[in-house]
């Protein structure tokens, strides 16, 4: 099963999904990126960054020496160095020439996504080409991924996020509300395999389809006046910002050991140049996978925080994140920030309204 069709059955089968995420592309995480919850300069974060693998050409060796491997995870990981030190010609490139030699293959077992290089060079082509500002090569990788992953069922899921991708491309970048507007559409339509595992990833994708299409028609107001408490579970949502991250070559790490010194301020360019990008999608999902990882490390106010910056802004996910930041609040002592918490999100999303109070009761039971 590919991984981030995986998210069509781990509503119903939790745990056995939360082992196959338990590899090396969870998300690096260290006691200094509680500097992204405070919302500093990412630039100095990125620059710092580029300084550190700067010195004595450190990167460009690197670079050289998995290519000299001659093996499909070496260029895989030069690839990504070549990403996160500002070459994009020379990351696109090495992925091209993976994707052309080697395409059929599966990817390194490391990655986990469960895909063929073909389509995960695409993929992290559509994320180098989109933070870059090359626009005509992202389009072209998103074509690429979705005529690749058209026909395989087992991708359908994996499908429909290229077409959020694509549409939010078209919309943000292209100004191009039609084509958008078209690929939303699609998204909403396509359906997974008809059964109880997975009517809530296919309602989850509706529902976020219809969101951004009256969202991009100007209509916020009723895009959130539309939004209603979806089944896909709450505590999933971390997992889903994990593989569809990881998918995206944001959080992949090719091999074990990328992320540990010097790599480990890999991880921080990572986070920054997604900070800094174009895709309101990744942010998010930036965002709540960050998030997700302070509140499992019970650090509720940091966590807090990460939530509260989602639901703040005009997302998807951003009535979740508002009651996963009150759960914060209640399980930080905060009881009155919980009351006012839950009273915004029902005010923004009237939907929410039983929502709010089932779970505004549920947390004064288990922490009163």
């Amino acid at each position: 099963m590919k991984r981030l069709d995986a998210i069509a059955v781990y509503c119903v089968v939790t745990m056995a999904i939360s082992g196959a995420f338990a590899q090396p592309t969870t998300s690096p995480m260290s006691d200094e990126d509680r500097h992204y919850a405070e919302y500093k300069s990412f630039k100095a974060i990125r620059d710092a960054a580029v300084d550190v693998l700067n010195r004595n050409d450190q990167w460009g060796r690197t670079v050289k020496a998995y290519v000299a491997t001659n093996d499909t995870s070496g260029y895989m990981i030069a690839a990504k160095y070549a990403w996160l030190m500002d070459r994009p010609a020379m990351a696109i490139g090495l992925l091209e020439e993976v994707s052309t030699k080697h395409g059929s293959e599966p990817e390194p077992a490391a990655l986990g996504t469960g895909a063929t290089l073909d389509v995960v060079c695409n993929s992290w082509i559509a994320s180098i080409a989109r933070q870059s500002g090359d626009v005509h090569r992202a389009r072209t990788a998103c074509a690429t991924l979705l005529t690749k992953l058209k026909d395989d069922p087992g991708s359908a899921a994996r499908f429909r996020m290229i077409l959020l991708y694509r549409a939010e491309l078209e919309f943000s970048v292209c100004d191009d509300v039609e084509s958008a507007t078209a690929s939303l559409r699609e998204a909403a339509q396509k359906k997974l395999p008809d059964d109880a595992s997975y009517r809530e990833v296919n309602e989850m994708f509706q529902n976020w389809a219809t969101f951004e299409e009256l969202k991009i028609q100007g209509k916020q107001n009723d895009a959130d006046a539309a939004m209603k408490p979806t089944r896909f579970k709450r505590e999933n949502i971390g997992l889903l910002g994990i593989d569809q991250l990881t998918f995206m070559g944001i959080f992949a790490e090719p091999r074990t050991g990328m992320y540990d010194d010097p790599g480990k301020v890999l991880a921080s360019k990572d986070i920054a140049l997604v900070m800094e990008g174009n895709s309101e999608i990744d942010r998010t999902l930036v965002r709540l996978t960050l998030a997700s990882d302070y509140q499992h490390r019970k650090d509720y106010m940091a966590a807090g925080k990460l939530y509260a910056a989602v639901f703040q802004d005009h997302t998807f996910f951003s009535p979740e994140a508002g009651l996963m930041m009150a759960a914060c609040q209640s399980l930080a002592g905060q009881a009155a920030d919980v009351e006012a918490t839950l009273k915004k999100v029902e005010e923004r999303f009237p939907a929410y309204n039983e929502e709010c109070k089932r779970v505004g009761n549920e947390l004064k039971t288990t922490n009163p």
